[in-house]
């Protein structure tokens, strides 16, 4: 009897430790993936700054303008998730782009993030990362909340000038991202990584 106790303790053991092991890879492989997230969103934003920064001091029209940060912001992406070898993009509940229109979960969190904006909670410190099943793959999720800045309103504020309504309805005939104010919820950034 006890020899059988202690090979029950044994196994007991055993099963905690193998049990134990998974889960704690998993929460290093989920905070290796929310750094990793966090660098691409910090990338990404930067480039994209840089294109609109590029396009604001460029002698050319506002349409021009206006094309010339849609291709920028597009470059930028591409570059980020080539680099990076997962999807990277950018998504709001009021989309420019029809292309960024959020998913459902992607809808859900910045729903969410607007809630906890209503809360209390700094637009800066809104992210949310988690794994995801969806059609039978996990894959881990995140997304990181983009601020209304001064230059956000330029193209995307309340008192937008004429020659810039004019030239978001000839390149975004079914644009929603406008009258917005500094200090609100833009968009967010979204990442999406297969896990292996």
């Amino acid at each position: 009897m006890k020899g059988m106790t202690h090979i029950v303790t044994v196994l007991v053991a055993c099963i905690a430790v193998i049990c134990w092991i998974p889960a704690d890879v998993a929460a290093d492989d989920l905070e290796d993936r929310i750094v990793t997230s966090r660098a691409a969103v910090k990338s990404l934003a930067k480039n994209i700054k840089g294109y609109l920064k590029a396009a604001l001091d460029a002698s050319i029209s506002v349409e021009e303008k206006l094309f010339m940060c849609k291709a920028g912001a597009s470059e930028a992406t591409s570059q980020e998730v080539d680099e990076r070898q997962f999807s990277v993009g950018r998504t709001s509940l009021r989309v420019r782009n029809p292309e960024n229109t959020p998913d459902e979960w992607e809808h859900a969190i910045l729903e969410k993030f607007q809630a906890r904006k209503d809360a209390g909670e700094k637009i800066s410190n809104l992210e949310h990362a988690e794994m995801v099943d969806a059609n039978g793959h996990t894959r881990f999720r995140y997304m990181k909340a983009i601020p209304v800045g001064q230059v956000c309103v330029m193209c995307h504020g309340k008192a937008l000038d004429l020659e810039v309504i004019a030239a978001l309805d000839k390149i975004y005939p079914n644009d929603q991202a406008r009258g917005f104010e500094i200090g609100e919820i833009r968009g967010a950034f979204t990442i999406t990584q297969p896990i292996k």
